[in-house]
């Protein structure tokens, strides 16, 4: 149903208008036409010390609704060289009718007098008699904020307002993503709520100003109050955080901030970080709050950030298996097999060989495990477990069974999937380029082995990365002995205007690149082999091997557009970890 509300037209009256219901508009307009009347009858009578002389009366005039009023006699004097003065009306003067109080500012001199016109508030409110007697009343103020990140709650703490001014906080509640704020409070800017404002939150600030005059990271000057408690993210594990907002005024309206101490400016929008969080989509929580053309609303919107997957498959164990292995045969024949075919260069074979020399020479325990899971620290948010672009935002990575791949969703069969296990790594995040990026994830693997999906086998490392992060692959069901530090990282290939991935780590080797058909020879897993022949098509297979273990990192693609085909797709295979030694 439409909202009447009044709508200013003149500096000086207002009309009342009627608009479509709208959840932004102010809920409550708290006075009818007739108080409108009021207010403009006052207005109609001038201040005391520019009062106009009692009109004359003129004969025939109706005097009946003006009580008690003496008659004046309408005889005018004879001439005479000394002007006789005008008789002055005897009895009392006329009075205001007390149905029309005074009850705006103090009187101004009459050629700037303007009519009473509410201080320009946001709603029109009824007075009382304190408000009468002070000059001072509550106003009925709204405030919203317009979720696209979940449902959201707030908890009043604490306020601040200016002095000898009222101040109640009524409540906040949401509704469909909408959480809105009712307070009652005077509208007189001071200092006194501003500063305060100020050292709740610093310049982590967005001011909502009906567009004209948005803003971000600077301070208020004036506010008419300020109020600050606990904003909750239901959606990402009930994720809370200081919020606080205040009302101002600038120019002909009032006007809102909004801040809070563990907000950020980043890329221009005042923004809250949590990579410790994740909703259900396991997207680490990153929101920013941007103004509105609504001068009481902001958005809370997740703005640049993305859900970049990369998809990881393993062999999938009900229980870990163990296995007796000769540790530097095996070793050994797979190297072996690796440069008779011209898959690695004589460098890397020597390289290989002196890791399978440090083994040792006898038959060992190893365990394979029911799957691999990636791991770090608080969600890859340490500063030294990854890389962004300047002015991007970082809301971490993580492993994650909620996203279902095409390839796994309409290309695998059904005998295929059972065997093996379908995780994704996710990282939360923007994506712009840079050379930094690229570097910082190079200086990481420094001399180990770094391949790229869908970049080609000539390109070892990457030109930029819109960002990369560190981390462990961890064997499922057992105990590692050896670490498999690996990182990760997201480019972009401007010949296929796709973007791609980057996995290595410095106890990774590159063995370079090999046809499916070479790959499959390797390679004697009966799952593996299918998925091989399923993904790639003939394309090309890329492997790192782990110095440490039989682990191997294998993707396969031909260009970065097939790399996104396959979701970015790696095999985690070979996986053995030794748990004892003979």
């Amino acid at each position: 149903m439409p909202r009447p509300r009044f709508e200013r037209v003149t500096p000086h009256w207002y009309v009342w208008t009627v608009t479509p219901a709208s959840r932004r508009a102010p809920r409550s307009i708290s006075v009818g036409l007739a108080a409108l009347l009021a207010l403009t009858a006052c207005t109609a009578f001038p201040p005391d010390d520019q009062a106009a002389p009692a009109a004359t009366a003129t004969p025939g005039t109706d005097t009946s609704d003006t009580p008690d009023t003496p008659e004046v006699s309408m005889e005018m004097p004879e001439p005479d060289a000394t002007p006789t003065p005008t008789p002055t009306p005897t009895g009392p003067a006329p009075t205001v009718p007390d149905a029309s109080p005074w009850i705006g500012p103090a009187p101004v001199p009459a050629d700037d007098a303007q009519p009473w016109t509410g201080d320009d508030v946001d709603t029109v409110i009824d007075l009382i008699d304190e408000d009468l007697e002070t000059g001072i009343h509550a106003h009925d103020d709204v405030a919203y904020l317009d979720s696209e990140v979940g449902e959201l709650s707030f908890a009043f703490a604490d306020s601040s307002v200016t002095k000898d001014q009222p101040f109640t906080f009524v409540e906040a509640s949401s509704i469909d993503g909408l959480l809105h704020f009712e307070v009652s409070a005077g509208h007189k800017n001071s200092s006194t709520p501003a500063d305060w404002f100020t050292q709740q939150v610093g310049t982590n600030t967005v001011n909502d100003g009906l567009g004209f005059h948005s803003a971000t990271g600077r301070s208020p000057k004036d506010l008419h109050y300020a109020f600050c408690g606990d904003l909750t993210f239901r959606a990402y594990d009930d994720a809370t955080t200081t919020a606080c907002l205040g009302q101002g005024h600038t120019g002909l309206d009032n006007d809102w901030w909004f801040g809070g101490p563990d907000f950020e400016v980043i890329g221009g929008h005042l923004c809250h970080i949590d990579a410790t969080a994740a909703n259900d989509e396991d997207r680490g929580l990153a929101a920013c709050v941007l103004p509105t053309s609504v001068a009481n609303e902001f958005t809370v919107t997740t703005t640049s950030t993305h859900a970049n997957y990369v998809t990881t498959y393993s062999p999938k164990l009900d229980t870990a298996l163990s296995e007796s292995i000769e540790t530097r045969t095996v070793a050994q024949n797979l190297v072996d097999s690796l440069y008779e075919k011209d898959l690695i260069s004589k460098t890397e074979k020597t390289a290989l060989d002196v890791a399978i020399r440090a083994l040792p020479d006898t038959t060992i325990t190893a365990e394979l495990p029911t799957g691999w899971t990636f791991h770090c620290d608080d969600a890859c948010a340490n500063e030294d477990q990854f890389a962004i672009s300047d002015g991007q935002i970082w809301a971490g990575a993580r492993a994650s069974d909620a996203y279902s791949s095409w390839l796994w969703a309409d290309v695998l069969p059904s005998d295929l999937k059972k065997d093996l296990n379908n995780t994704s790594i996710n990282a939360t995040a923007g994506r712009h380029g840079t050379t930094d990026v690229a570097e910082w994830m190079t200086d990481q693997v420094g001399d180990g082995g770094m391949i790229g999906m869908g970049s080609g086998n000539g390109t070892k490392t990457p030109g930029s990365l819109n960002f990369a992060f560190c981390g462990t692959l961890d064997p499922d069901g057992v105990d590692s002995h050896v670490d498999h530090n690996v990182c990760l990282g997201q480019g972009h290939t401007v010949a296929d205007d796709a973007n791609n991935w980057w996995v290595g780590g410095e106890d990774w080797i590159d063995v370079g690149s090999m046809s499916t058909q070479d790959a499959l020879q390797i390679i004697h897993k009966g799952w593996l082999r299918h998925l091989i022949e399923f993904a790639s098509e003939g394309g090309e297979v890329r492997m790192l091997l782990h110095r440490e273990s039989l682990t191997a990192i294998i993707t396969m693609e031909t260009n970065a557009s097939d790399s996104i085909l396959v979701d970015n797709m790696m095999i985690v295979a070979g996986v053995e970890v030794f748990a004892e030694r003979d």
